[in-house]
């Protein structure tokens, strides 16, 4: 690194207020009580596995999933939407195509609900076999439907109602949304 330690280039990064993950390799373990005051993410003995470089990376990407918001990239006949999970309100199924409503509109993709559940993760509730809501967009429960941030009702299904009363309440019970 051109005569540049890599304590000293975070010692840098730190000092102009760059909040990069830092990944220390080294050969030498007793560096690694220094790089505690550069806030280094983890440090990694040479030789390094691919397996253990790989977790290391996959928890920053969800640290950084955690702290700027998780966004779907999703291809429709637009061409490939990126779409932040924190503004979906809901998703309709209609036939084999999932609607997307957002703070942003509307967008339609060829996609299994299924699927789509799995890419949003937690904080989304299937309330209708038709419907899956972003819980922090809820405005109003009703009898028979939900009322969306954005003033749409979305079904809530009778078999469904009472799961959803319980993992709303605990979903919300220890989060603010925004």
């Amino acid at each position: 690194m051109g005569g540049v330690s890599g304590l000293e280039a975070a010692r840098e990064l730190r000092s102009r207020g760059d909040k990069v993950r830092i990944i220390f390799l080294t050969s030498l373990p007793q560096y690694a009580l220094e790089g505690y005051e550069v806030q280094a993410y983890s440090f990694l003995l040479k030789p390094v596995l691919y397996a253990t470089l790989a977790d290391k990376l996959k928890g920053i990407f969800r640290l950084m999933d955690e702290e700027t918001g998780k966004v779907l990239k999703l291809k429709n006949s637009r061409g490939i939407t990126l779409i932040p999970v924190k503004s979906i309100i809901y998703a309709e199924s209609q036939k084999h195509n999932v609607i997307l409503v957002h703070e942003n509109g509307r967008d339609i993709f060829q996609l299994a609900m299924k699927d789509l559940e799995e890419q949003v993760g937690g904080g989304f509730f299937r309330c209708h076999k038709g419907y899956i809501v972003n819980l922090c967009m809820v405005s109003q429960i009703g009898p028979e439907f939900l009322i969306m941030g954005n003033g749409d009702r979305v079904p809530v299904s009778r078999h469904r109602r009472a799961d959803f009363i319980r993992y709303f309440r605990a979903y919300m019970g220890d989060r603010l949304c925004g």
